[in-house]
């Protein structure tokens, strides 16, 4: 057994996997800075997993190799007579001994390999964690030089796999920023959504009213409770110590506080009805018929006049008409988007019609040829005359009118031209017809006068 665990040993400090105390190997200047040059950039999350799965490797391994050297000490320490025993043997009844523990120690330099790539997967994960300014520092740094042997085969696979791992990590950080970059656009279109309905969102005249009446009602509820102190409805009020206070002194300070607040409230309340009442009182001088008596309906079976309202009579008068106003006001806003709505429509097709015959306005040659057809007749009584006043302010469908309102105007002098040459050549028609019918007057008179009388 000591012969095998020494052999061991000596073939795993040949292969630089470990180092005279059996820890791992250290690993040399040159080949720790060139590691960490070459991954100071790399993903520390998926070099971090890498290196816990190679580690549980390790570990199992290790296990395995100590199973191994325990089976060998018993196998060493036995007689012969029970190692017979032990030891499978073949069908010529030769122990396996030896070939047992060959291929023990086979497997042994595999789990050794194994133990040198997880050692330069360790060194390379310290060199990541580490920074830029103390890997430059660590080339100047004495270190305890090792000699690590490796060859060609376990640096290129070491190589491709340091690749490998460069390449899923570069492409995984490539896909978080895209899913980051995708987030942040839902987010923003979120978050702009939310403003837009919160500017739209606004108080409507029917939520004011209710707050209005809140704040009525709590007017109200103080001011009764005003009062009542003021009427001297009020208990009696004690200090800490149990005695009672001088009642007189007491209740002559209260009243002067509470009535300075009541003065106050009653000033507020009546700034606030004033405007209201005005409304109300306009509202009922229209529907009634006689303005000079005005009445309201306080409830079933009673009436009540203007001058004989009071601030509490006169708050439901104003709530009522407010309500009434209220609906008036959804029903006007609802009839006035449906006629915004309609114009809208109604302008589209105008835009559109007069888009479409646009070209015929183009045709300034043939304006004697469009004037006979008759398409532009009665064109300027329909759109309207163009006046000076009316540049400064345009819209859209008087815009596009005017290629039709100039040749309509053109038309108009072109048939005007033309109703002038046909009625001179007319009166020339006439003039030669005139003048034929006279040369023939005169013929027939000269012929007249040289006929012999029988």
């Amino acid at each position: 057994m000591r012969k095998v665990s020494m052999t061991a040993a000596a073939d795993m400090k040949k292969c630089g996997n470990v180092d005279g105390n059996g820890g791992p190997p250290a690993m040399t200047d040159g080949g720790g800075v060139k590691s960490k040059v070459g991954l100071k950039h790399k993903d520390l999350d998926s070099l971090r997993a890498e290196y816990l799965v190679a580690l549980e490797q390790h570990r199992a391994a290790q296990r395995r190799y100590e199973d191994a050297v325990s089976t060998a000490s018993q196998a060493q320490s036995q007689t012969g007579h029970n190692e017979a025993h032990s030891v499978p043997t073949h069908g010529g009844g030769v122990a396996e001994g030896p070939a047992a523990l060959l291929a023990r120690h086979i497997e042994l330099r595999g789990l050794q390999k194994q133990h040198a790539s997880l050692v330069v997967w360790a060194d390379d994960l310290k060199g990541v964690k580490s920074s830029e300014v103390l890997a430059t520092i660590d080339g100047g740094l004495p270190t305890k030089s090792v000699n690590v042997v490796k060859t060609p085969s376990e640096t290129a696979k070491g190589t491709m796999a340091l690749e490998d791992s460069l390449a899923r990590s570069m492409q995984a950080l490539e896909m978080a920023v895209v899913q980051a970059h995708q987030d942040a656009k839902r987010e923003k279109a979120r978050l702009d959504e939310v403003k837009i309905r919160t500017d739209m969102i606004r108080p409507t005249t029917q939520q004011r009213v209710q707050a209005m009446l809140a704040t009525r009602r709590v007017l109200t509820t103080w001011l009764e409770e005003a009062l009542e102190m003021c009427q001297g409805q009020v208990t009696h009020v004690e200090s800490e110590t149990g005695e009672s206070k001088d009642r007189d002194t007491v209740t002559d300070a209260m009243i002067d506080e509470v009535y300075e607040r009541y003065l106050d409230a009653r000033r507020r309340v009546l700034d606030a009805v004033a405007p209201l009442s005005d409304l109300v009182y306009g509202d009922m001088e229209q529907n009634s018929n006689d303005s000079q008596d005005l009445a309201v309906k306080s409830g079933p079976g009673q009436v009540m006049r203007g001058s004989e309202l009071e601030p509490g009579g006169l708050l439901n008068v104003i709530e009522k008409a407010l309500l009434s106003a209220l609906q008036r006001q959804g029903s006007a806003q609802t009839h006035l988007s449906f006629a915004t709505v309609q114009v809208d429509a109604e302008m589209a097709k105008t835009i559109n019609m007069l888009d479409r015959l646009g070209d015929e306005s183009q045709l300034l040659q043939a304006f004697p040829i469009l004037a006979r057809s008759g398409r532009f007749q009665h064109a300027a009584s329909a759109l309207g005359k163009r006046t000076d006043d009316e540049d400064g302010t345009k819209d859209e469908i008087s815009r596009r009118t005017e290629p039709w309102m100039f040749a309509a105007n053109a038309a108009d002098v072109a048939l005007s031209g033309a109703l002038e040459k046909a009625l001179g050549e007319g009166k020339q028609a006439m003039e030669s017809a005139s003048k034929s019918l006279a040369e023939l007057q005169l013929l027939k008179d000269a012929g007249n006068d040289h006929v012999p009388v029988l």
